[in-house]
């Protein structure tokens, strides 16, 4: 699947070629363009909206339990970390 941030991408504002960067917000990657003129920053809309679940995630609080399993212990983790955690593993 073809991707945006393969091709030269043009400021809206001054028209001018954009430079793309990789940062790292949270310990997530995030790609964007920044345009040298005018100084604009827009966001890879599908980093922004991974980013976003990541946050929602984050805030929220789950219940974790931990219990003795033999000689050791075993902790249950909410499927909705589990889910994220492999659809991130996807890309």
């Amino acid at each position: 699947m073809e991707d945006i941030f393969d091709y030269t991408v043009l400021c809206r504002n001054c028209k001018s070629e954009v430079s793309k960067q990789i940062i790292s917000k949270d310990g997530f990657r995030l790609r964007m363009f920044k345009c040298g003129n005018c100084g604009k920053i827009v966001y890879h809309p599908r980093n922004l909206i991974e980013y976003e679940q990541f946050k929602q995630l984050k805030e929220r609080e789950f219940a974790v339990r931990l219990r003795m399993v033999g000689n050791s212990f075993c902790i249950s983790i909410p499927k909705e970390i589990i889910d994220f955690h492999a659809e991130m593993e996807k890309e």
